[in-house]
């Protein structure tokens, strides 16, 4: 089994998520929570490497599907994908891939936090430049509506997490 790197998990992203049924959305998002988690764990005691990895190729698993853009088995999909390519998946990497999701319950701080960081990606310039230029419409307004409402629940999560 080969072991994921940073530089590994994001050549992974990269090439699951630039596919042509995909919307361009899932790599910004992707981009997006690999900053928030390095911002998130700064001053934790967690295995960051792990974070970023995890927070790299959390969504490859929208490759697989038919309907991309609203698939609730990526996640399976995502841990299939590395197991395929020869990987080597943690425990700790199925905890943060498979409860990355809002009713995700994850066991390790690193779920925790790639959990909250999925979420927070919401409040970022490059988002909305994206909702505005693909002139959203009212699908797009209940997404963001309810990712913003998801965000602000996991803010409260943050603050009670101790590490």
């Amino acid at each position: 089994m080969k072991k994921l790197t940073k530089k590994i998990a994001k050549r992974l992203a990269k090439k699951y998520l630039f596919k042509k049924n995909l919307d361009p959305y899932h790599f910004i998002h992707t981009a997006k929570v690999v900053q928030a988690v390095k911002i998130i764990s700064k001053d934790k005691k967690v295995d960051k490497n792990l974070l970023e990895i995890c927070a790299w190729i959390h969504d490859i698993g929208y490759s697989l599907d038919n309907s991309p853009n609203n698939d609730p088995g990526h996640a399976e999909n995502s841990l299939k994908l590395l197991k395929n390519e020869g990987y080597k998946v943690t425990e700790k990497i199925k905890d943060c891939i498979l409860n990355h999701g809002s009713k995700g319950r994850p066991k390790t701080k690193e779920g925790k936090i790639l959990q909250i960081a999925v979420k927070f990606n919401i409040i970022d310039k490059d988002f909305l430049k994206y909702l505005i230029e693909e002139k959203a419409g009212g699908k797009e307004i209940k997404f963001l509506k309810k990712r913003t409402s998801d965000a602000v629940k996991m803010l409260k999560r943050l603050k009670s997490l101790k590490f």
